[in-house]
């Protein structure tokens, strides 16, 4: 038997208190008896997995069909899951010297989300396999949009719902999931997840006043101390802060850079109430981070990445040598070259290089957008034969030695409205962009002579490093 510990506090959005049990206080804790490789993986659906289905709904019907986004939530979502027996043993509670069982999953629990999320997918399945119904799980919200002329009733409520959303309500209540009438909404215009989400218009928003709080939240988070030091805090601060910077990526996609330092200090640790040093490049990302919040509109305009890269506006080969750096524009016929910067990592040189040149281009292109104003560039797409820079471009995720170049990227991404695919391509059909980073200019010439007859190959040699950051 273990007794957990009780506490009465504050209750959002009223002056009354409530009772919370806490499993994480003490050394032996009951959160310290999960291991967490045991619950992790849980995934919860975002508003991406939502724009994705308005932006096919927009595919199916015609573009000026009328949308709702509806939401359904399960009454007192974790608390309906009971625990195992051998663990209700650990759940004691004590109140005037008198023991009670608490039965049932806790919001404080380590694994509670993992559990509740097992069961709401294996909710979901059965929805999309029984009723078609495709709703997005985040949480205790189901969420998703249909047309909005395509009605049904649902009888225990006596109103008329969004069809797929009285399919999911009556699913619920075949299996028994309680849920009351104020919580299931619909609208061409919702708040989903803390966001206002409008159907119609495509757009994602985040109210002003939330991205007020998000922005002084962060500075308060690494402001200097009286001693003009870096500041610490508790390792659950840290991971409170990354969960709150990964819901304004919602709004936010490209800004996914931000979190690399954070990620990359606190990822060994496990005791929450460690003290734990806000290091310079945390700082400086999320320094970073803040600056292209402060001056967004806090409104995401949905839009498809799913184009072809015929479909692109510039299409580039990059390639990189420890000789130096190639990129390779076939339909302009025009090559850059460099030599590679004088400070690079130690370890794994190549990659580095080989993500730089990606970066390097995007910076090419945005200057020459910027010297011919009558051309219009959207759609970039830059192929490479480096599969860690395929990887670290598409997710947007990588350690810190190599962030800075992602964050140059998505600087130009963001200041010139650019969309961008990188690709990657054998090495071997990527022979113009490897010559040129080898210097090797006459088989360059010759590659794009043989793939552009009549075309020749004009070659822009540049003996300074790329000016985008180096390894720090």
């Amino acid at each position: 038997m273990y007794s957990m510990p009780i506490h009465a506090v504050p209750k959002p959005g009223s002056q009354k208190l409530r009772l919370v049990v806490n499993h994480s206080m003490g050394e032996h804790s009951l959160n310290s008896m999960i291991p967490r490789h045991l619950i992790a993986g849980s995934r919860l659906d975002t508003l991406k997995n939502l724009g994705d289905h308005l932006l096919a709904l927009r595919g199916v019907h015609r573009p000026s069909a009328d949308l709702v986004i509806w939401k359904s939530d399960v009454s007192q979502a974790y608390r309906r899951l009971p625990m195992h027996p051998l663990w209700q043993l650990k759940q004691i509670i004590t109140i005037d010297g008198e023991r009670h069982i608490d039965r049932c999953n806790n919001f404080g629990n380590r694994g509670a989300c993992w559990i509740w999320t097992s069961f709401m997918g294996l909710v979901a399945w059965i929805s999309n396999r029984t009723k078609a119904t495709p709703s997005f799980v985040y949480i205790d919200d189901n969420f998703s949009a249909m047309l909005a002329n395509v009605t049904t009733l649902y009888k225990p409520y006596g109103q008329l719902f969004p069809a797929d959303q009285t399919a999911l309500l009556e699913l619920w209540d075949v299996l028994r999931l309680s849920h009351e009438p104020a919580k299931q909404v619909f609208g061409r215009v919702l708040e989903v997840i803390g966001f206002e989400v409008n159907a119609n218009a495509m757009t994602f928003t985040m109210a002003q006043s939330k991205q007020t709080e998000l922005l002084a939240g962060l500075q308060e988070f690494t402001a200097l101390s009286s001693s003009k030091r870096l500041p610490r805090h508790a390792l659950r601060r840290f991971q409170q802060i990354a969960g709150w910077v990964n819901w304004a990526l919602n709004v936010h996609p490209l800004l996914k850079p931000a979190l690399s330092h954070v990620y990359d200090k606190i990822g060994s640790k496990t005791q929450l109430n460690a003290l734990v040093y806000v290091n310079h490049g945390i700082a400086c990302d999320l320094d970073w981070f803040c600056g292209h919040v402060r001056n967004s509109t806090g409104v995401h305009i949905l839009e498809s990445m799913d184009w072809d890269v015929h479909d692109a506006d510039v299409e580039a080969f990059c390639d990189a040598s420890l000789g130096g750096l190639g990129i390779y524009f076939p339909a302009i016929g025009l090559g850059y070259q460099s030599a590679p910067p004088t400070v690079a990592p130690p370890a794994g040189v190549i990659f580095y290089l080989e993500a730089l040149c990606v970066c390097w281009c995007l910076h090419r292109v945005a200057d020459l957008v910027r010297r011919n104003g009558s051309v219009c560039v959207r759609r970039i797409a830059i192929w490479t034969d480096n599969e860690n820079t395929f990887h670290i471009f598409s997710s947007l995720c990588a350690k810190p030695g190599y962030n800075e170049i992602l964050k140059s990227s998505v600087d130009i991404l963001l200041l010139n409205n650019f969309q961008l695919r990188v690709l990657l391509i054998p090495g071997k059909k990527n022979i113009v962009a490897d010559t040129l980073s080898r210097w090797r200019n006459d088989i360059a010439i010759a590659g794009h002579s043989a793939k552009h007859p009549g075309s020749t190959l004009l070659i822009d040699p540049d003996l300074s490093p790329p000016d985008v950051p180096v390894y720090r």
